[in-house]
């Protein structure tokens, strides 16, 4: 009756069947592996659409869906997906393949910086997986104060970090979130071929023919830049590309490399990879905001150790402009 479904086995028959064959009761009662988790979800950009691959993680007590497949992502090919997006009646759910120990182990890291992915890549003794969001100062503390990640991180002004936590008393007014250096590197112009060599800076702009890519409003870069134009006192409109709109550092340079645009401002790091000139500006204090709770997960624990180590701050000082971890 039990191997044709017609009766389910209480907890004190199914411990007695496993010990008189010898073996565990999940391999006795499993569900096949094929068998999707089926998870409500709360999306975190207005684009994800049915059929979609997603990241999922719970934070705090919702779960949360990303998209695993970006532009910025699927240079390095596919990475793995927790699940599928579907629609149940009026509900949005994410069809889910690993077990619920692995999912809620999950932690999502979100801010531009790209030696987040070289802390989420890291191999840890910790249930689940790292994920970063890579985006602007201003949407990863969006995403924080809406409950979308678990941490994020942000670079406003030229300092020790004064302006990082000004940044977030304003989005996140009366929150309670514990703050911590990241990484601190060397900020400047990127300039494609078509920039002469006498730039200097955003006065080599007004009027002319070289085109700025610049970054979404929120964005750290574009922070400092309405700052110099209020302080300089000029107009954003007679700045040739200042109303375009890129969502990251890779999609900037990516515009310059097409031709659609000459210049951007962005760490060293960037320039370095995509081959750009590069003319420094100052260093910057790159900051993590996250929950105090959030001490309490095990892999964020595992992530704090391995950002503590010699080795994760010998090898974050080998990216170029970066400096070692400040504590």
């Amino acid at each position: 009756m039990l191997e044709t479904g017609k009766v389910q086995p209480n907890v004190q028959v199914a411990l007695r069947i496993a010990s008189v064959l010898g073996c565990t009761v999940e391999e006795l009662f499993a569900l096949p592996e094929d068998v999707p988790l089926e998870i409500e979800v709360s999306c975190a950009r207005a684009d994800l659409r049915p059929s979609m691959r997603v990241v999922v993680a719970k934070v705090r007590d919702a779960w949360v869906a990303h998209p695993a497949d970006t532009p910025d992502s699927i240079g390095n090919g596919f990475s793995p997906a927790d699940g599928v997006l579907r629609l149940s009646g009026r509900k949005t759910v994410a069809l889910c393949q690993p077990p619920m120990r692995e999912l809620e182990g999950n932690i999502i890291f979100a801010g531009c910086d790209p030696a987040l992915g070289l802390l989420c890549s890291a191999k840890l003794d910790a249930a689940g997986r790292s994920t970063w969001v890579n985006c602007g100062s201003g949407r990863a503390l969006e995403y924080l104060s809406e409950g979308l990640v678990h941490v994020a991180g942000l670079h406003y002004g030229m300092d020790g970090g004064d302006e990082n936590l000004k940044a977030i008393r304003r989005v996140a007014p009366g929150a309670k979130l514990f703050v911590m250096r990241f990484s601190t590197w060397e900020q400047g112009w990127l300039l494609g071929p078509r920039v002469p060599e006498g730039f200097s800076g955003v006065e080599s702009l007004v009027g002319g023919k070289l085109r700025i890519a610049n970054r979404e409003p929120g964005a750290a870069v574009r922070h400092w830049l309405d700052g110099e134009l209020a302080r300089l006192g000029i107009a954003p409109e007679t700045l040739p590309g200042y109303e375009s709109c890129h969502l990251s550092h890779t999609e900037a340079a990516d515009s310059i490399l097409a031709g659609n645009a000459d210049l951007m401002l962005g760490p060293c790091l960037m320039a370095s990879v995509f081959d750009l000139r590069f003319i420094p500006i100052g260093k910057v204090a790159f900051d993590i905001a996250f929950h105090p709770d959030l001490f309490d997960h095990p892999r964020m624990d595992a992530c704090l150790k391995w950002l503590a180590s010699k080795r994760f701050q010998q090898e974050i000082s080998t990216l170029p402009g970066y400096s070692a971890l400040l504590t």
